[in-house]
């Protein structure tokens, strides 16, 4: 892939729905992707059949955050917290698309969410993950990230982000490789986009292999400088979460074929 091939466009910025989780925060993520992507926002909210086939159960009982002791789980109870779960998500996906400006689409589908991601989502697509759903660094979520990272064309984690008022920086980690290039463009637009300061770890094993990926940053990245940069050896994911905790950045954005999550011990 050249350096012109890396291109940051995506067709939709693509974001899995979910009552249970932190929707806004998610939302707040996609809706600022989609701004400095120039893309549409598809809220993706998935029926899990499965619960459906759990609700036929005979002895599949359900217990109300009332406290309310167990009650028999029915398919119309599950089918009801379907409607309302939708109606809830749609109604905050969209107030939030509609204050930051951004053009959006909501879609309800049953079935496996496995399959029914796999059938919404293109490699053109970028996709928005709640951590919050699995706990954010948990093998569970990254294993999830990595599956999924085969449909699309970027996966972004959207944990929750403390409000701060000073502007904390966007982090792009590169090694080097060809799909780097769309990393450095990527995030130098959230950057843009948000006007938070650029900084760059660059995974190499020499003083020139890392210039080279200075050069290379300082060419792609549009409308903003990087202020940073960092230097360090391949195959120290501890490493890079050292930075990473120093600096509390807003954004990583990171390439999941390169470093450090091509090593599946990270």
């Amino acid at each position: 892939m050249s350096e012109s091939q890396g291109q940051a466009e995506a067709s939709r910025v693509v974001i899995r729905l979910d009552a249970n989780a932190d929707a806004i925060t998610s939302i707040e993520v996609a809706s600022l992707l989609a701004s400095a992507l120039e893309s549409e926002i598809l809220g993706l909210f998935v029926e899990d059949e499965k619960l459906l086939q759990l609700a036929e159960l005979p002895f599949a009982q359900a217990i109300d955050s009332g406290g309310r002791g167990p009650r028999q789980l029915t398919p119309e109870m599950v089918e009801d917290a379907f409607s309302r779960s939708a109606l809830k998500c749609e109604r905050v996906f969209s107030h939030c698309a509609n204050e930051m400006k951004q053009g959006w689409t909501f879609l309800k589908k049953r079935g496996d969410e496995a399959l029914v991601i796999s059938s919404v989502v293109t490699e053109n697509d970028l996709l928005v993950f709640q951590a919050d759903q699995v706990g954010f660094g948990a093998r569970q979520f990254f294993r999830q990230v990595r599956e999924t990272s085969v449909l699309a064309r970027c996966v972004v984690p959207a944990a929750h982000m403390a409000r701060s008022d000073k502007a904390k920086p966007v982090i792009a980690i590169d090694d080097g490789d060809p799909t780097g290039a769309r990393t450095i463009e990527v995030a130098s637009r959230i950057a843009v986009r948000t006007g938070a300061p650029l900084e760059l770890i660059a995974i190499a094993d020499s003083d020139q292999r890392a210039e080279a990926i200075y050069e290379r940053a300082a060419r792609l990245s549009k409308g903003v400088e990087v202020s940073g940069r960092h230097r360090l050896p391949p195959g120290a994911p501890n490493a890079i979460s050292e930075v990473l905790m120093h600096y509390s950045p807003s954004f990583v954005v990171a390439d999941l074929d390169g470093e450090p999550f091509v090593d599946d011990r990270t």
